[in-house]
């Protein structure tokens, strides 16, 4: 699902379970795992260009992310 918002590939009931990875993802920094301080996040993540980002609120079921194409 993230590769199809990546790509802007219209998602509907047509196309929605079908398979469609033209990435790897690499996974940068976890926050349960890393620390989730902003200094850590710069460390980690700063110069990567392509950058997925999900952040689970917490004491919430709601995820937010966003994708940057630039470093």
């Amino acid at each position: 699902m993230v590769s199809k918002w990546i790509d802007k590939v219209v998602i509907n009931n047509n196309n929605y379970e079908k398979l469609y990875l033209p990435y790897k993802f690499k996974l940068l920094l976890r926050g349960s795992r890393d620390g989730f301080t902003p200094e850590k996040f710069h460390e980690l993540c700063d110069g990567k260009a392509n950058t997925v980002t999900f952040i689970n609120l917490e004491g919430n079921e709601e995820i937010l992310g966003g994708y940057n194409p630039l470093e």
